[in-house]
């Protein structure tokens, strides 16, 4: 049982109009694409925690640049709180590696406007790209 929300961290990587995306291997949604990320762990720094989970996750090698924005994700079983997550998003760079799924995700794909109209993916991430399009990041 939780007793207190859990702090995690996502990194938004966009290159010539497309977005950086995964496919989520482990609940919670399991199957769903987001942007890479994960926890940050105990003493952990945060952008330390992120640049860990982008390797992880997709075998790049980023530079963390700015916060983009903050999400508090509760989602509950019988009434009962199962996950409670904040999220902070930062901007993140490609400093070297190619994009390649690992244990920790399924899939690891480069995302058009037009492409992410086929995908199902996060509430939280369902946002992040609502911004990004309205914005004119990714075409």
């Amino acid at each position: 049982m939780l007793k207190y929300p859990i702090v995690g961290v996502g990194g938004i990587l966009i290159e010539n109009g497309r977005i950086l995306l995964i496919k989520r291997a482990a609940e919670p949604n399991k199957g769903l694409w987001t942007i890479p990320g994960g926890k940050v762990k105990l003493g952990e720094n945060i952008k330390d925690a992120l640049k860990r989970e982008i390797l992880e996750e997709t075998k790049l090698e980023v530079e963390v640049l700015d916060l983009e924005d903050i999400y508090e994700l509760i989602i509950k079983d019988d009434e009962k709180v199962k996950y409670h997550y904040i999220i902070l998003d930062y901007r993140v760079k490609r400093i070297s590696g190619e994009p390649m799924p690992s244990t920790d995700a399924l899939d690891v794909k480069w995302f058009s406007k037009k492409e992410l109209e086929n995908i199902e993916t996060t509430e939280t991430t369902k946002k992040i790209l609502e911004k990004l399009i309205d914005r004119g990041e990714i075409f």
